[in-house]
């Protein structure tokens, strides 16, 4: 499994490792990672850490963080027809300012690749310190990315529902891992993953999606 996680205030990481399971690597600031599917306890670990290092500067206007995930190997790349999954973690000062629109993939020569979210819910933040620094007004979502053989290197930006457009999240890898396979195109026929394809690879990957949507709606 191969896992890409970039976590993003204004920093961005891109890594790629193979293995059996995910591997989800993230950066702020100091290089750290971590090879295990994302969890609710670990974003909160995550967001805690971004309030810490900003706190003098707080409070801050807004901060998403975000997690992408490649497909396990060619097989389930395949079936996901091309496409990845990004976890979005938004925070904002602001209530009107979530949830993120548009999220975009700049290409140059192309255009805008627009991806929308699949699920997002909204909620307050409840620890006080981030709550404090990042914003008590939280978006999560999900989001299908596409790894298609333009999309490397290229830009993701998002624009908050006011106030804030083209808001960088960070830099897709500069090239994809060699397991995919040959990689999909952009002048490919377009087709989504059947839903059971896509949340087999959401909960495996992403037990935060359990912890916050499933759970919420119980």
């Amino acid at each position: 499994m191969k896992k890409l996680v970039l976590v993003v205030l204004l920093f961005a990481c891109g890594v790629s490792a193979a293995q059996d399971e995910g591997i989800h690597l993230w950066k702020v600031n100091d290089g750290e990672g971590s090879y295990e599917p994302l969890s609710a306890l670990k974003m909160q670990k995550r967001l805690i850490a971004t309030a810490e290092q900003f706190k003098e500067f707080s409070p801050l206007a807004r901060v998403s963080h975000h997690d992408m995930a490649y497909p396990k190997d060619a097989e389930e790349y395949d079936a996901m027809e091309g496409s990845g999954i990004l976890w979005v973690t938004s925070h904002s000062q602001i209530r009107e300012e979530l949830p993120l629109q548009n999220m975009r993939i700049l290409i140059d020569g192309v255009g805008d690749l627009t991806t929308k979210a699949i699920r997002v819910i909204q909620t307050i933040e409840k620890d006080e310190l981030v709550s404090s620094v990042l914003g008590q007004y939280r978006a999560d979502a999900v989001y299908k990315v596409p790894f298609f053989k333009e999309v490397a290197g290229t830009a993701l930006v998002a624009d908050y529902a006011v106030n804030r457009a083209d808001f960088l999240l960070g830099h897709f890898d500069s090239s994809f891992p060699d397991y995919l396979g040959p990689l999909r195109s952009i002048h490919d026929e377009f087709k989504y993953p059947t839903s059971v394809v896509f949340t087999a690879m959401l909960r495996r990957e992403f037990p935060i999606f359990h912890s916050i949507f499933e759970t919420e709606s119980e």
